[in-house]
């Protein structure tokens, strides 16, 4: 993955100039382009090229917006999930902090890294945080917990809190 993210605009450039009248197979070669330029997004990427991508459809006042978008994004989403198939996870070493770190001081610092990203019931963000330091030591367990995020609703965060895990520095996600 590049360190700068193409720009929203450019990557939804294809779709610019669409109207009711557009034949279906411009628009699905459009859109085409617009999924070949998700190659290796993140999920919130390709969530926000595909809210953008359908009301820039709507707005054109074709038919059918959500979805032509979901269909053409959805081989995007696949095939990012199918690449992660079959390959052995490697995680960083983790070396021990020079100097003496104060437990519960890192422990707020992760729970307020969820709290400003995701609105968690009460407990949440702590949760999260004594998870994603038991990853630290978790060689030293038996047993160990899985991570699961769950929601009934739809939108509501769940990618972002995974995310935001695999982000922490040197935390396995």
């Amino acid at each position: 993955m590049s360190s700068e993210p193409i720009p929203l605009e450019v990557q939804l450039a294809p779709l610019d100039g669409l109207e009711k009248s557009t034949p279906i197979s411009v628009v699905e070669t459009r859109l085409g382009v617009v999924r070949d330029s998700l190659n290796g997004s993140s999920g919130l990427r390709r969530e926000a090229v595909r809210a953008e991508a359908i009301a820039r459809i709507k707005a054109a006042k074709i038919q059918g917006a959500a979805k032509m978008v979901n269909a053409a994004l959805a081989e995007a989403t696949a095939r990012a999930d199918s690449s992660r198939a079959g390959r052995p996870v490697v995680f960083d070493e983790v070396l021990p902090c020079s100097q003496p770190v104060d437990g519960a001081e890192l422990l707020d610092d992760i729970a307020n890294v969820y709290r400003r990203f995701v609105v968690l019931p009460v407990g949440g963000a702590e949760a999260l945080a004594l998870y994603a330091l038991f990853t630290y030591c978790i060689n030293a367990f038996d047993i160990a917990p899985t991570l699961g995020v769950t929601s009934p609703t739809m939108r509501c965060g769940k990618t972002t809190v995974l995310e935001i895990t695999a982000a922490l520095p040197s935390v396995p996600g």
